[in-house]
């Protein structure tokens, strides 16, 4: 069986690591001291935004939470709840998300367990791409995660390299899971597409399988090809870093979830080197996905 890991930090009335003050009061600390959304000043936003997150009100949490990005672009709170706010109304529940990998306590492989996740974290009705059963996509709306990850990366990358207020910390375990599952969205979404590549589940569920789709030279696609390699460096990268917040070993579904997604990597790039004319040559060890500040969000 695997070890629970009990994370203090994610609060159990929303399963978010956003200091939501008075949590237990349906996180409004200011009562009914304005209708919701009239106000624009700083602390109305963060009310407002916070009581539409608790609520899963994703559309209007994610408007509050951008208006506070543009008046505090420095403020931790607001960039996180952006961040999953968009994930949310692009629809998935990173809460429930982030939640259920690290409390995770089955005898299911973490491959296994990340697809079941993900699949439990899916709001409404998935997209119009159809997918192979065992791709990590099935069953999520890639056409609306697709839209939304740019931005939300970039919102994430804000705290994990301390361009913020510093209230929430560029270790915090539930950004990284938060930010490195997005980058791994990502490094599947694109690629698959484009009918280039996918990542699924083995049949025994035990890791993952890299399947090139495409035929021939890969030549014409190296933009999203290298992009794909770098965003499956940085989730490798987050995982890690959460991995070692925790102390997690091999048998927690984090430990298992670094291991499998180093050797993601490593299959994806020895994969497509053999259609690419001039190969790939990462280095897992060596290679910094945050290195820069990624910019203004809001225009992401």
């Amino acid at each position: 069986m695997r070890k629970i890991i009990f994370l203090t930090t994610i609060a159990s009335c929303l399963a978010l690591n956003i200091w939501l003050t008075g949590c237990g009061k349906n996180g409004n600390i200011f009562g009914g001291m304005h209708e919701k959304g009239s106000s624009t000043d700083s602390a109305s936003l963060m009310s407002d935004a916070r009581t539409a997150l608790i609520n899963k009100e994703f559309a209007n949490a994610k408007a509050y939470y951008e208006q506070l990005v543009a008046k505090e672009p420095r403020n931790s709170e607001a960039l996180y709840g952006a961040a999953v706010s968009n994930m949310g109304s692009a629809g998935l529940d990173l809460g429930t998300l982030v939640s259920n990998i690290v409390a995770s306590n089955n005898a299911a492989p973490a491959a296994r367990a990340l697809a079941d996740e993900l699949r439990s974290a899916s709001l409404g009705v998935p997209g119009a791409v159809t997918t192979d059963a065992r791709s990590l996509l099935n069953g999520l709306d890639t056409v609306r995660l697709d839209a939304a990850l740019d931005r939300v990366i970039c919102f994430l990358t804000k705290i994990r390299i301390g361009a913020t207020d510093g209230r929430i910390k560029m270790n915090d375990v539930d950004m990284l899971i938060n930010l490195g599952v997005c980058h791994l969205l990502r490094a599947i979404i694109r690629p698959q597409t484009a009918g280039l590549v996918d990542i699924r589940t083995t049949a025994d569920g035990q890791g993952y399988d890299v399947v090139i789709t495409k035929s021939g030279s890969l030549d014409s696609y190296r933009g999203t090809i290298d992009m794909a390699a770098t965003d499956l460096l940085a989730a490798f990268q987050c995982i890690k870093e959460a991995t070692r917040e925790l102390n997690a070993t091999t048998g927690d579904t984090i430990a298992d979830m670094q291991t499998d997604f180093n050797k993601a990597f490593n299959d994806f790039q020895t994969q497509v080197n053999g259609q690419l004319t001039n190969d790939l040559a990462y280095n897992a060890n060596t290679y910094n996905a945050f290195t820069s500040d990624p910019g203004d969000c809001l225009t992401k």
